[in-house]
């Protein structure tokens, strides 16, 4: 599958999920696109508008009306859409021949976390599993996936503690990304929140392996958009390029960091994190994160 079509999908699937039964076929494509029309005032705020905006209305609203007629999406007596209930898939099935799963553990072994090896200018990188996967068309969170979404996305703080408790196993299983002397989250694109979830989570992290986190040291010097506005590798490196900095190096020079961030892409973030920490004298840099997005890949 051409990964623009992947990525068209996923964010179809992710949208009907999030908002099961409270739009109809046309309002999931205009709030993809970020449809400016009276009907999308309410979903302006919604972390997927305007995410398929270098894409027609009608080319989205056709791999909807497709997803509808394989079953991968149901719509109720209003035209209003949900994701349909999973069901084991021809896809699915390989996918379990191909690791040695009996047919009847599929399921199972697609709820399992995958953690994943991070690839990059850093000493040893890890997420603990995919952000989400596809069952055939059909898409889901991961477990960890969802929980990471919750907290991100629908502000629940206290899942700070059971997320940092993932990542303290994660790092327990993976010795090659400690010890560490600091944990240092990823600053925050800006945007309003009850809270910002990586330096929340850093705290969490930092309480269940007894590290100490430094909030203040790794910041911003300039605004940057989220990564997941770009559309190609570079984008995301101009975003992100000198956008960060290290205050008062003594903090890092001779140290050995362990980086934290919740959602990885494409890594281009971390590495420009990880070129800004070596530049200031860090020994050594790994990088940790709760789970990697399908298209990065």
């Amino acid at each position: 599958m051409p990964q623009a079509e992947s990525e068209v999908l996923e964010l179809i699937l992710a949208c009907v999920q999030d908002l099961a039964y409270r739009l109809p076929r046309s309002g999931v494509a205009k709030l993809l696109v970020g449809s400016p029309s009276q009907g999308m005032a309410g979903y302006r705020g919604h972390c997927l508008y305007g995410r398929l905006n270098g894409h027609g209305r009608g080319d989205v609203l056709a791999v909807v009306d497709r997803l509808l007629a394989e079953g991968s999406l149901v719509s109720d007596n209003r035209g209003k859409l949900a994701v349909a209930p999973p069901a084991q898939s021809p896809s699915s099935m390989n996918l379990a021949l191909s690791r040695n799963v009996e047919p009847n553990g599929v399921e199972a072994f697609l709820s399992r976390p995958h953690s994943r090896d991070l690839k990059g200018p850093w000493a040893a990188g890890l997420a603990l599993d995919f952000h989400s996967r596809f069952s055939g068309d059909r898409w889901t969170r991961s477990e960890t996936g969802e929980l990471a979404y919750r907290f991100k996305y629908r502000g629940e703080r206290e899942l700070a503690e059971e997320l940092a408790r993932r990542l303290a196993e994660g790092l327990r299983a993976h010795p090659d990304l400690l010890p560490a002397d600091a944990i240092l989250p990823v600053p925050p694109s800006p945007g309003e929140r009850a809270f910002q979830p990586v330096p929340v989570l850093a705290q969490a992290l930092g309480r269940a392996v007894d590290v100490p986190v430094l909030c203040d040291v790794l910041v911003k010097v300039r605004p940057t958009r989220p990564q997941k506005e770009m559309t190609n590798l570079a984008q995301k490196r101009a975003n992100v390029r000198g956008a960060f900095a290290v205050r008062g190096v003594e903090a890092v020079r001779g140290k050995r960091i362990l980086v934290l961030d919740d959602l990885v892409d494409s890594g281009v973030t971390m590495s420009e994190v990880t070129r800004v920490l070596t530049r200031a004298g860090a020994q050594r840099v790994a990088v940790l994160a709760l789970t990697k997005t399908i298209h990065g890949e």
